[in-house]
């Protein structure tokens, strides 16, 4: 047996903490880049149409993790978002109220998800949807 003394390992240290937060910190170093060259961008009225125009990916970002999740991968969520909004903007040009404007392209949008091969939708399409009667 040797008398040298056994170096002790150095501890790895864990990063992977510093990487989630890269997004994050490049960010808020945007918006203070953006906010002191633009006068207008730290405006309660831009800060505001910045979260309502994210909003719209963050709730199709949920839904399209959950149909991922459940193995269901379904690509054509973003071609009925497409026709969806320009539909909804047409009819809003066209003078219909929002509400009534929603309701339709909710309702056309539905068939077209069907016809555009949607994993999600194709088993909603069945006519036999029941999940007993496979």
């Amino acid at each position: 047996m040797s008398t040298e003394a056994i170096a002790a390992e150095r501890p790895k240290r864990n990063y992977n903490a510093l990487f989630g937060l890269t997004l994050l910190a490049l960010l808020v170093l945007l918006w203070i880049i953006l906010s002191v060259a633009t006068p207008s961008f730290a405006s309660a009225n831009n800060i505001s149409n910045l979260l309502r125009q994210g909003s719209m990916i963050a709730i199709l970002a949920v839904g399209q993790t959950f149909v991922i999740i459940t193995g269901g991968i379904d690509l054509s969520v973003g071609a009925v978002v497409g026709f969806a909004t320009v539909i909804v903007a047409m009819l809003i040009n066209a003078g219909t109220p929002v509400f009534l404007a929603i309701l339709i392209t909710c309702w056309s949008a539905s068939p077209s998800a069907c016809s555009m091969g949607s994993a999600s939708s194709r088993w909603a399409c069945r006519p036999s949807s029941s999940p007993w009667q496979r």
